[in-house]
């Protein structure tokens, strides 16, 4: 088993995608509704997701 994809919900959206590209290094995979994707390395759509929330939180984490 090993980790696929963490979803995450967080009140500032931008600054949080900000921190992600710059220092994680993840790419953009697109915007679907409310919701933006992060992409890494790996041939997976998506590794991260960013909803806006009220408060910051783990949404859900999937593994595979």
């Amino acid at each position: 088993m090993r980790l696929r994809a963490v979803e995450l919900l967080a009140t500032d959206v931008s600054k949080a995608a900000e921190f992600l590209e710059r220092v994680w290094g993840l790419f953009d995979a697109g915007i679907r509704g409310k919701t933006r994707y992060f992409r890494a390395t790996a041939d997976h759509p998506y590794v991260l997701s960013l909803t806006q929330g009220e408060t910051a939180a783990v949404d859900a984490v999937t593994f595979a």
